[in-house]
């Protein structure tokens, strides 16, 4: 096994990211001082809702694109608005073609997602919120790939396995186009604890039932900035 703990993979768009960061500091300051009490026709005190990341339509997406949000908005005796939430996100590929000398090429890969968490959400206009939150999540990708190496007359087996347990802190912007449908953009810092479990089998031909192993295995922690992480479209209700 091959433990990395320095890996770090970090990826950003550091000016929408402050901005984002400026844009709710000086909002959260103003709305501290506002009677918590005022009215917003747009923004409905509690609901449910249920949306979806649309990054997928222009291949910017993070998050599967077969993924569902569901959020429990509501507002407490003082005032003060905040919604627990549920992401769940699904990603398959399947391939099955016919390869020389009648052996098949197989590749099947399966990601997995899930995400719980809680945010607390601040109106600054009759039609927008801010919000920040935090979530905790799992990732899982399976990829298993079968197939014929036609120069070396062999057939390999590969077996790939990753898990990524972590947590998130989520800064975003919510638009209502009307009171029962918003849109929202969300910047994300996450950190993940990836397991990497790989498996290949490589056996000639004349001798299927044997034939080399390989095992690579590894442990790495990430660190992840995504700028423009989620954009959602969402029904309220």
């Amino acid at each position: 096994m091959a433990v990395n703990f320095k890996k770090m993979t970090v990826s950003c768009n550091k000016q929408y990211f402050l901005f984002l960061l400026i844009l709710f500091i000086g909002h959260f300051s103003s709305w501290a001082q506002e009677d918590k009490t005022r009215n917003f026709p747009y923004i409905p005190e509690k609901s449910w809702e249920v949306g979806t990341d649309l990054l997928w339509l222009i291949d910017k997406n993070i998050l599967p694109a077969n993924n569902l949000l569901v959020r429990r908005n509501y507002t407490t005796e003082y005032g003060v608005r905040h919604a627990w939430r549920l992401k769940m996100g699904v990603s398959l590929s399947l391939r099955d073609s016919l390869a020389t000398s009648d052996f098949v090429n197989e590749l099947n890969t399966t990601y997995l997602m899930i995400r719980m968490g809680h945010e607390w959400q601040f109106p600054v206009e009759d039609k927008t919120l801010l919000y920040f939150g935090g979530d905790v999540q799992f990732g899982y990708t399976e990829i298993d790939e079968k197939g014929y190496t036609p120069g070396i007359r062999s057939i390999y087996d590969i077996q790939d396995r990753i898990y990524e347990p972590g947590i998130s802190v989520m800064l975003g912007a919510r638009y209502f186009i009307k009171p029962w449908m918003s849109v929202n953009l969300e910047s994300e810092i996450g950190f993940r604890y990836r397991i990497r479990r790989y498996d290949e089998v490589n056996s000639p031909l004349a001798f299927p039932v044997s034939g080399g192993f390989s095992f690579v295995d590894s442990e790495t922690f990430l660190l992840n900035l995504s700028p423009i992480h989620s954009m959602n479209l969402s029904f309220h209700f």
